[in-house]
């Protein structure tokens, strides 16, 4: 389908000469030109959404006629596979190094591994190779920090760029601490994104302390907006915590919050290695309202400088076929 874009976003009090005919009850709309007979994708804009029913079931499409048209909506997913083990995995220890063995048994592509150990407290930089043959390594992700910290915050994934890997290796690094215990690893394929999310700035409109946390209270830009992440500005140049997300929504006259999401957030320096970060958490969910709740813990770490914050909104299209050139109006 051919992709539009919209010509504006109106409020509709009266309609002029030549507008199209809208029903009453649909006070606003967006209107764009077709140019000819054809298939078409077009991206509804955030002013829409935040109008619309939650589930989208009241909007409609009207053409030059006034007629409805109908139409698919193609709402944004993200396929995300299970951790799977390993057909066959080997720990062994070599030197200064502690080295996770892995027989994928994948054919398909493969995004990440997750290492599976009982210690309670540690850090380390990790590297992850990957072979086709089990002979010939290429190194997928170099000096990445893993840790778990008492407070709850931990990282125990090393992400990699997508590929067809047989044979995988993690490599720890000990020689300035101790080993640890590792058990395995588990693998992740490749997640699939229907359309690629787009960044949006977002304020932090509160911000209130509690005795091991610290609550943010962040403003959207609009409703039922499919949210795949939020960055948070941390300024701190060496921080580990766990940040949960809440969303709100009100059912009776009552504000109610759910549990949306979850995530750590950490910019971490291993000994004699470069620093690495994480400031997304991990959202995917639709959010009803014009704001979402952030828990930031911070157990007996001073609070975090938040500088600001940013969101990734996964695009919401609506494709239909126009019989004829003409200006149509999305409501």
């Amino acid at each position: 389908p051919r992709l539009l874009s919209f010509v504006g976003f109106v409020l509709l009090f009266t309609q002029a000469a030549g507008a199209i005919s809208i029903p009453a009850a649909w006070k606003y709309y967006q209107a764009f030109e077709v140019p000819g007979a054809g298939v078409y994708r077009l991206e509804v804009e955030p002013e829409i959404l935040d109008v619309a029913l939650p589930a989208l079931q009241d909007m409609r499409i009207f053409g030059t006629d006034g007629e409805e048209v109908p139409y698919l909506i193609e709402r944004p997913e993200r396929k995300i596979s299970e951790w799977k083990d390993a057909k066959r995995a080997e720990v062994s220890i070599d030197r200064a190094r502690t080295i996770v063995l892995l027989e994928t048994g994948e054919d398909g592509f493969i995004e990440s591994l997750l290492l599976e150990t009982p210690k309670t407290e540690f850090l380390k930089s990790a590297t992850v190779e990957g072979s086709k043959d089990g002979s010939a390594w290429t190194t997928l992700a170099r000096a990445r920090p893993l840790f778990r910290q008492i407070g709850g915050a931990e990282q125990l994934e090393v992400k990699f760029p997508s590929g067809k890997w047989p044979w995988l290796r993690l490599v720890l690094d000990d020689e300035k601490t101790p080993a640890i215990p590792a058990t395995g690893c588990k693998i992740l394929r490749t997640s699939e994104t229907l359309f690629p999310p787009k960044a949006v700035k977002l304020s932090v409109a509160d911000r209130t302390e509690g005795p091991d946390h610290t609550r943010l209270t962040i403003e959207l830009p609009a409703r039922n907006v499919t949210w795949a992440e939020i960055e948070l500005d941390i300024p701190h140049p060496f921080f580990m915590r766990t940040v949960s997300i809440r969303s709100r929504s009100i059912e009776e006259g009552e504000v109610r919050e759910e549990a949306a999401g979850e995530g750590c957030v950490f910019r971490v320096a291993p000994e004699d290695q470069p620093s690495a970060e994480q400031i997304r958490i991990p959202l995917w969910k639709s959010v009803a309202e014009r704001e979402l709740g952030l828990i930031i813990r911070n157990a007996n770490s001073a609070p975090l400088e938040i500088k600001g914050a940013r969101g990734y909104a996964a695009p919401v299209y609506l494709v239909f076929r126009a019989s004829m050139p003409g200006r149509i109006a999305v409501c």
